[in-house]
């Protein structure tokens, strides 16, 4: 099965006012891996860090939506001492 592992501001694109043609073809298709999830063809991954993004939010409506998109994943990859050291190699 494939695995899909979508950042935050992919999870928030269906939030965003589509004013752009962009901005809408990227929200319909987060939207249509988000149906794929649903129907048990792809399956969603998260992490720590996406819940932690969330908490951040301070708008309750995108915060909700992350957390009901977050809801779907199978796996949540945790944050390891290994993966803080790699993440500091790139600041």
């Amino acid at each position: 099965m494939v695995k899909v592992y979508l950042d935050s501001c992919a999870i928030q694109r269906p939030l965003d006012t589509p004013n752009q043609v962009r901005i809408a073809l990227e929200a319909e298709a987060v939207l249509g891996i988000l149906s794929l999830c649903d129907a048990g063809l792809v399956e969603l991954v998260s992490s720590e860090a996406l819940v932690y993004e969330a908490e951040q939010n301070p708008l309750p409506i995108r915060r909700e939506h992350s957390y009901f998109v977050l809801a779907k994943a199978r796996t949540t990859i945790n944050v390891t001492a290994r993966i803080k050291e790699r993440a500091s190699q790139f600041l």
